[in-house]
Order: C-alpha cells, then sequence, then structure tokens
C-alpha cells in the first residue's frame, strides 16, 4: 500500500529525487512519465515499503478506482514512490508476466473482478485492497501467450505513445514560435479577455437518441485529450452541457494546476465539454498563438493563485480573462496563424488516431484472452493499424 497521506505532503516535496506515482500517471496501460513532485532519497527510504520498481503493476484504491498501469522496464527512473491511494503488485514471473497482468487487470473481466469489492459512496474506494486483490483469479496461459498477447498489444501501445510525442512536440514547438515572436518584435500586453471570448453558455439536448461526441474532464490531460466518447444525449451525463467548435480551447476550471487544457480541431461531429472547462474562441489572435499561451506554466500557475476553494479549488471565466499577455503586431500574429495552425492540425490528427488505437487494443483484448481470435491473426490487424 502506500503511504499515509501525512507522510506525503506538499511540504516534504523537492526540486529533484524519487518521483511519486499519482493517478494522472496510470491512465494507460504503461506508466506515464510525465510531470512528478519528487521526494528525496532520503524521504523515500523512509518509505520503503511504498517504493516501486519496474515491472510492478500499479492499481488506484480510491478516487479513480480501476486505474492500472506496469512500470515499463524503459521508464525513465529506476525507483518511484506510490502515493496513498496506490497498492502495487510484483509478480512471480515465472508464472505470470506484469504486462500480460496489467493487460488483463484493465479487460472489462478484469475491472469486473478488481471493482466488485468496491464501494461507490462518497469517495469511491476499493475495500480492504491488498487482501481482497489476492483472492481475485486471474487465466493463466503460457509464458509463451502471456508474452505474444503481451507484444501485440504493446505494438499498438508503443503506436499510441509516438503519437504522444508528435503532438508533444507540437505544442514545445508553437511555445518556442510564440517566445521568438516576442523576442524579435515589440510586444503589449493585452488581457486574456481582449483576445478571447469565453463561451459561458449551455447547449440544449437535442433529441434523446442524436449522438454526439462528450469530453470529460477526466479525459484531458496537459494538451491532449485521451478520450472521447460518443454517446447519446439520454446517456450524456448532465454537465455535458458546454458546446464547442473548430478552433476553441478549454482549460479546466476546477484544479487548474492539474494543467488540464486541449485545443478542439477538426471535430467531425456535435462535440460537447463538460461545464467544469473554461471554453475560449478566439477573436483577436488565432488559435495556434492561444495553444501557446494556455499550454505556458505561467498561465496554470497564475489560474492556481487566483483559484478559491480548498477542497476543490476553482478558478473563474472572469479571472482568468485578467491574465496578460505579451501580443506582437496583428501582422506577425497573421503570420503564425498560417505558419503554426497546419502544424497544430497535424499533430492534433495523431491524437485522434491514438483514440482509434486505444479502442482496437481495448477490443482485441478480451478476444485474445479468451482464444476467440489467434495472435497471429490480430497481428494483422495491428500490422494494417499502425
Amino acid at each position: 500500500m502506500g503511504p499515509f497521506g501525512s507522510s506525503i505532503k506538499v511540504s516534504t516535496f523537492v526540486s529533484r529525487g524519487v518521483p511519486v506515482i499519482s493517478g494522472q500517471h496510470l491512465r494507460e496501460a504503461r506508466l506515464t512519465d510525465s510531470e512528478f513532485n519528487y521526494v528525496s532519497e532520503e524521504h523515500a527510504a523512509q518509505l520503503a515499503k511504498a517504493n516501486v520498481q519496474r515491472g510492478d503493476v500499479i492499481l488506484t484504491h480510491a478516487g479513480s478506482i480501476g486505474q492500472v498501469a506496469v512500470i515499463p522496464e524503459t521508464s525513465r527512473y529506476e525507483r518511484y514512490v506510490i502515493s496513498q491511494r496506490q497498492f502495487y503488485i510484483r509478480c512471480d514471473r515465472s508464472k505470470v508476466l506484469p504486462e500480460f497482468l496489467t493487460y488483463y487487470l484493465r479487460s472489462s473481466e478484469g475491472q469486473h473482478k478488481v471493482l466488485a469489492n468496491s464501494n461507490q459512496t462518497g469517495v469511491p474506494s476499493i475495500a480492504q485492497p491488498v487482501s481482497y486483490i489476492r483472492t481475485v483469479e486471474v487465466p493463466v496461459p503460457t509464458l509463451g501467450e502471456q508474452r505474444a498477447i503481451a507484444n501485440v498489444l504493446g505494438a499498438l501501445d508503443d503506436k499510441i505513445e509516438s503519437n504522444r510525442r508528435i503532438w508533444k512536440t507540437t505544442l514545445q514547438l508553437i511555445s518556442v514560435a510564440r517566445a521568438n515572436a516576442a523576442s524579435v518584435e515589440v510586444t503589449h500586453l493585452k488581457s486574456l479577455g481582449q483576445l478571447v471570448d469565453f463561451n459561458l453558455n449551455t447547449t440544449r439536448p437535442g433529441p434523446s437518441e442524436d449522438k454526439i461526441v462528450y469530453i470529460d474532464i477526466a479525459s484531458v490531460t496537459p494538451g491532449s485529450i485521451e478520450k472521447r466518447q460518443v454517446v447519446t444525449w439520454s446517456d450524456a451525463p448532465s454537465r455535458a452541457r458546454r458546446e464547442v467548435r473548430d478552433g476553441d480551447l478549454i482549460f479546466s476550471t476546477v484544479r487548474p494546476g492539474r494543467r488540464s487544457f486541449a485545443v478542439i480541431l477538426n471535430p467531425d461531429a456535435q462535440t460537447v465539454v463538460s461545464t467544469g472547462f473554461a471554453v475560449m474562441t478566439p477573436k483577436y489572435c488565432g488559435t495556434s498563438f492561444l495553444a501557446a499561451v494556455i499550454a505556458d506554466e505561467e498561465f496554470a500557475d497564475y489560474c492556481e493563485t487566483v483559484a478559491q476553494g480548498s477542497a476543490y479549488p476553482a478558478v473563474s471565466p472572469e479571472s482568468m480573462s485578467r491574465f496578460e499577455v505579451e501580443v506582437p503586431s496583428v501582422e506577425v500574429l497573421n503570420k503564425f496563424e498560417s505558419m503554426y495552425l497546419p502544424i497544430l492540425r497535424r499533430g492534433d490528427r495523431a491524437q485522434a488516431e491514438n483514440v482509434i488505437l486505444s479502442n482496437m487494443r481495448d477490443a482485441l483484448l478480451p478476444e485474445l484472452l479468451s482464444g476467440r481470435l489467434r495472435v497471429p491473426d490480430s497481428k494483422r490487424f495491428v500490422e494494417a493499424a499502425i
């Protein structure tokens, strides 16, 4: 199990050291080696029972329960510390491969077993997680079969990770370009409210059977939309009420320090986001320049500073609108948009492809586990996709 909450607090974080794994790092089958908080080597040694390593399978037992990810052999760090809402499994590799176990526990069958002892009242949690998870029965094919299944699904994850790097590089590129524009051009300050219109309107549901694309806060990471749900109005949650269009930008108003933001590009259907997002429509400058603004840590830090509330700090669009931005001339802004918006759109297509690849991986998993689909046959699907 992870340590008690009092063992890891904001006051114990250091600039460098042993990274702390939280739920945001467990969204995919492999640990997401992104931004971490760190504790010192000495502090990590004191939390020896919460130290994890490559090959360990990490699960969330409170909050976003059902998350399962393995620390891959290619991880950035050799050692991590899990937070209070996580626990881990260390596999006997003569019997089960950690990659195979991870894919199984993420499957619909595995998730049903993991969540069978959960309580959804208040903060969702798994009761007695360590004792309970020991009782969960897992199908164990031969190690050769396990490796073959993990390799097939891992190929899709490799492509997904490659697409993520493309998108991350795209955001870095426009951020550098924005900084360069400011360094060679005389700029003037404008408030964010002068650059965008904040869309506070809520859209009314159409006929209950009409389908929409819904984006929830939990599906958005710093700069990326990890999941788009295609649902009918009747199945959409009550917070699915804010419509977005091509070129809009969204930023989570709840816990803004998490930097959950994204750019809406190339929507192919009516797209609706949670009312927990601030929706910004460009009016003075283009989407690509504004994407560089909201991707900047300075903007997230500002939003975190002016957020109100303790348990769930939130920033209002009114407060966001007061953020000051260095803006070059209109001529430079127009050149910036014509040059970088096409690049942004290409990066967004890589994001959209990830949704398709993730769906394929999740569909293949139960078929391979059940034996209804043979590994050689599945390889043909995967090779065609990547």
